[in-house]
Parts: C-alpha cells; sequence; structure tokens
C-alpha cells in the first residue's frame, strides 16, 4: 500500500464499514443515554422550580435554540446566585432538549467541533463532582440549591435529588465512554476529507516532507484555508496525515489507521447472538415515565389545599341544609365529592364527573408515589424495574401512560373546578392554580409517548427486515 490513492480506496470501505457498525452500536446507546440524561436533569429542574427553589424563567418557552451553545460560566456574587443559576439552568435545559429533540444525533450530523461542544455542555454541571464544595463556581451553587430538599419537610424529596444526580454522574461517564470511540471515527474521517479534497492534489515531494516539514505543513495550512475553511483546522490532525502518507513510517502508520477503524469479528458474532438491547431502550423510557411523579404530587398538594379551604369555609344555613340531602341521598360512601367538568382531548367535548374528591385523591397520591421512586435507586420500584425483562416493561409503560393520561384529565377538571364559579366568591381568589405542574405533567406524558413510540417503530422495522431475510448484525 505504497501508493496515496491506494491508501485512500481502502480507507474509504474501512470508513464505511465503521459508520454503519458505529451506527448501530455507539450511535444507539448514545442517542438512549442522551434522551436519559435530558430527562434527569429536566426532572431537576421541574422539581426545583416546583419547590420555589429556583425562579421560574417566564422565556423558557419563547427561546429557540439552533446550536450546541454553553450557558454563561462567568462568575457571579453571592446575591445574585439565585437569578443567575435559575437563568442558566434554564437555558443549560433547554440546550439538552434541543440536542435530543431537535439536533439529530447521527455521524453525518456529528464532527469534532460538535462532539467538544457536547463534552463542554456535558462538564458545565460537574455532576462527577457534585457537591456543595466544588471548585467549580456553578456546580457548587446548583449542588448548594438541591442540597436544600434535604432539609424539606418532604423526605422523598432528598431521595429522588440524590438519585438523579447520581443518575446524571453514571449517564456523563456513558457519554463521554461513547464519544471517545465515536471520536476515533470523526478524527479519520477528517484526514481522508482534507486528503480527498486537499493535499492528494497538492503533488507534495516526499523527499521535501522528511527533509523540512515545517514547509510543507505551512504549504498545506495556506491551501487548507483557502478551499476548506469550513472543516476546522486541527494542526495534530494535519501532522498526523502527513506522517501517514509522506512520512518515514508512512507504511506503518497506514496499517494503524485501518486497524483502528477494524469492525470486530468477535464484536459483530456477539451482537448478532444478542440483538439490539431492547431493556435499555424501555428503561430510558421508564426514566421519563418516572417524570410525571413528581408534577402529579404537587398537583394534588394544591388541590388538597383548595379542597380543605372550601371544606372549612363557614357555610349558611341553606348550605348546610343542602349538603345534608345530598349525603342523605347519595350512593356514594358519604366522602367529599366535586361535580368535575372533564374535557375530552380528541372531540373536545366536556361533559360532568361526579368525583370522591378523598379517594381520588389518595391512589393518585400513592401513584405520584411509585412513579417517584422509580427514580431512587433504593426503592422496591426502582429494582423491580430493573429485574423486569423487555415485554413486561412495555406492558408497564403502556398502563402507566394511559393511567397518567387519564389522571391528566381529572386533575385538570378538577383544577378548572376550583376556579370556576361553582366555587364562592369570598374564597375564589385563595384558590392556588396547578398550571405549571398540568403543564409539566402533560410534557412528560408526551416525551414519555414519543420514546415509546419510537421504541415500537424500531422495533416493527426489524421485523419487517427480518421477513425480508436481511438481519440486525
Amino acid at each position: 500500500m505504497n501508493n496515496v490513492n491506494e491508501f485512500c480506496d481502502g480507507l474509504v470501505d474501512a470508513l464505511a464499514a465503521k459508520a454503519d457498525n458505529l451506527e448501530r452500536t455507539a450511535i444507539r446507546k448514545l442517542r438512549e443515554h442522551l434522551q436519559s440524561f435530558e430527562a434527569s436533569a429536566s426532572a431537576i429542574y421541574d422539581f426545583l422550580i416546583d419547590k420555589g427553589l429556583m425562579q421560574n424563567d417566564p422565556y423558557k418557552h419563547e427561546r429557540t435554540v439552533t446550536k450546541i451553545q454553553l450557558p454563561s460560566s462567568d462568575p457571579f456574587t453571592e446575591t445574585e446566585t439565585l437569578h443567575e443559576i435559575s437563568l442558566r439552568f434554564s437555558q443549560y435545559v433547554s440546550q439538552w432538549e434541543f440536542l435530543v429533540n431537535i439536533f439529530h444525533v447521527s455521524l453525518p450530523n456529528l464532527s469534532l467541533n460538535k462532539v467538544r461542544r457536547i463534552i463542554e455542555l456535558l462538564d458545565w454541571i460537574r455532576w462527577s463532582d457534585f457537591s456543595a464544595n466544588s471548585s467549580f463556581q456553578v456546580t457548587r451553587a446548583v449542588a448548594q440549591i438541591v442540597g436544600r430538599t434535604s432539609a424539606m419537610n418532604d423526605p422523598m424529596a432528598g431521595k429522588i435529588m440524590t438519585s438523579s444526580a447520581a443518575h446524571l454522574r453514571e449517564l456523563t461517564s456513558s457519554i463521554k465512554t461513547e464519544l471517545k470511540t465515536i471520536t476515533v471515527f470523526l478524527r479519520e474521517r477528517y484526514k481522508w476529507r482534507v486528503r480527498d479534497e486537499l493535499t492528494k492534489n497538492m503533488n507534495i515531494d516526499p523527499e521535501l516532507y522528511r527533509r523540512n516539514p515545517h514547509t510543507v505543513m505551512n504549504n498545506v495550512k495556506f491551501e487548507f484555508s483557502h478551499n476548506l475553511k469550513q472543516l476546522g483546522w486541527y494542526k495534530d490532525l494535519i501532522r498526523e496525515l502527513l506522517e501517514e502518507d509522506y512520512g518515514e513510517n508512512s507504511q506503518k502508520s497506514r496499517e494503524a489507521v485501518l486497524e483502528r477503524l477494524q469492525v470486530s469479528r468477535i464484536e459483530t458474532k456477539k451482537r448478532k447472538r444478542h440483538g439490539p438491547d431492547d431493556k435499555t431502550s424501555l428503561l430510558a423510557v421508564v426514566d421519563r415515565l418516572a417524570r410525571t411523579g413528581e408534577p402529579i404530587r404537587s398537583t394534588l398538594v394544591k388541590l388538597n389545599g383548595n379542597s380543605r379551604i372550601l371544606q372549612e369555609r363557614k357555610k349558611s344555613f341553606g348550605e348546610r341544609l343542602s349538603e345534608i340531602f345530598s349525603n342523605l341521598f347519595s350512593k356514594g360512601n358519604g366522602g367529599i365529592r366535586y361535580e368535575v367538568p372533564i374535557k375530552d382531548s380528541v372531540t373536545g367535548s366536556v361533559k360532568i364527573e361526579s368525583i370522591d374528591f378523598s379517594s381520588f385523591s389518595s391512589a393518585a397520591m400513592k401513584k405520584a408515589r411509585i412513579l417517584q421512586e422509580l427514580r431512587d435507586s433504593h426503592s422496591i420500584a426502582y429494582k423491580n424495574a430493573r429485574n423486569a425483562d423487555a415485554a413486561q416493561l412495555l406492558s408497564f409503560i403502556q398502563k402507566n401512560v394511559q393511567e397518567t393520561r387519564n389522571l391528566h384529565k381529572k386533575l385538570t377538571g378538577l383544577d378548572d373546578f376550583f376556579r370556576s364559579d361553582a366555587i364562592p366568591d369570598d374564597i375564589r381568589d385563595s384558590m392556588k392554580p396547578s398550571t405549571l405542574s398540568l403543564k409539566n405533567l402533560k410534557a412528560s406524558i408526551g416525551e414519555t409517548m414519543k420514546a415509546m413510540n419510537e421504541f415500537k417503530v424500531r422495533k416493527e422495522e426489524e421485523a419487517q427486515l427480518r421477513k425480508l431475510g436481511i438481519e440486525d448484525e
């Protein structure tokens, strides 16, 4: 393989084989881990907003993100901490939402520069060193805010935050490992493009390069600045390229390149035998489903507060008499019942449903706790999910998605009821709305359904390929 053109031909084949392998291994895992990372980071943000530990960003949903761009890491004073961290964390979450929902993670769309930006975004908060004593100001400030949840009268809150931070630490490590694998390919693809579009047409004299590499490097840089500037100049990679093509040990260097790109036969056989990791994909969906627990809980807290105000209000004789007759002829168990407007999301029609509020609230709070515990690595719910197989996980997700959708309808109806004309004028202004919590719940349900449907589509595609005799290696 003494000829540069011959090496380029072999390199093209090696890059194509490696790209195909990476799309089905490292890229697939990277997408799943990025989705889990976004879900966990968003859950922490939503939780802190709901608890009043961070300020709500009024412009979050109006922000348009078109590229990977880090929030500011500029120093801030102690008095500025809450405002600055609230705003920057909101921007941080928006970046992850962009990366998962808009930016298509694939080899054609990745470059060395974009990988560097993703790693910088991963390290904007040092989850691997998440401590109130961190030497990084942003990490330290976020850790101090998260740490306040332990002092709240809610034992589950501290556990959820600790578990979420630990999960983000694990995901950071996994994502960096996958990016490191992908970077090996991107480096060789970069050098191939420079060869193909520039250096192989420059008629570089190997003897001149060996005598005076600095002169040749300057010539390449000059041509690069006029023809390939958009690719970005990486001096170390250009030096590698020149050594591989014109250096004293070029033959050995080229063999090392092809060896780095080689797809292991053992790896291929292993993938054929085990197939795609469905369980990992579904656990990522479960992680998104778990995010519905907190907005359900926070909505119920406000609804219970509203109900308490309504029930403790001093009633007139006529109202008490009406209530006595209503309970007398009611077929229920004598609990608190509200006539609630429930809107059909498909037809838009509204029907009135009589809800036993005490029973409903108790059952819904239990459901919220179970969903929240899916994020606590010490809980039974978390361990059961990790011990389940793919079929059990899919059934669990489908059942809970339907249940949370029904819960969202009833919670929304109750929220509307407590702010309607059915509430006496003298206490209506005391009713607390659940707008933000319900919005977060709806978004979390939507994201869970999207992730579940993407999994189903992938499985259907694989089934169709098998019918055609094409096996996923």
